[in-house]
């Protein structure tokens, strides 16, 4: 994917007004993401962030939401891009 090392921004659902950057942490999501879309050959269009139902603070879930091509069918599951489909 020719995308992955260009900047990319996921904004909250919803979200309207202004917003302020340089809040910097260091953290594994943007090797996840890069590693997910490699591994599964699919484009992350959005990241989903869980709350843990039982505390209502956050929890360790994460979902990718990834982009929707066509000519897969919703059901089939990720598929571990191989070799031979490069």
């Amino acid at each position: 994917m020719s995308d992955i090392k260009k900047e990319r921004i996921y904004w909250l659902e919803g979200f309207e007004g202004q917003v302020r950057g340089g809040a910097y942490f260091r953290s594994r999501i943007s090797k996840d993401v890069e590693e997910f879309e490699k591994r599964f050959d699919s484009k992350i269009v959005g990241i989903k962030l869980d709350t843990d139902y039982e505390t209502g603070r956050a929890s360790f879930n994460v979902e990718f939401l990834t982009e929707h091509v066509e000519n897969k069918t919703t059901s089939e599951p990720f598929r571990i891009k191989e070799k031979e489909d490069e």
